[in-house]
């Protein structure tokens, strides 16, 4: 990640936009633990 993303995530979180940042993470982390079932039930 680029100094200006981490600047702009840490500009985000001081205000309200915090909470839009962490429901943006538990999104992201679910999609890659979803696809990651997939991709193994896949292989079997």
């Amino acid at each position: 990640m680029t100094s200006r993303g981490l600047g702009y995530i840490r500009g985000d979180m001081q205000g309200c936009g915090h909470k839009r940042f962490d429901q943006l993470s538990v999104k992201t982390h679910s999609f890659h633990l979803s696809s990651s079932k997939h991709e193994h039930s896949g292989e079997e």
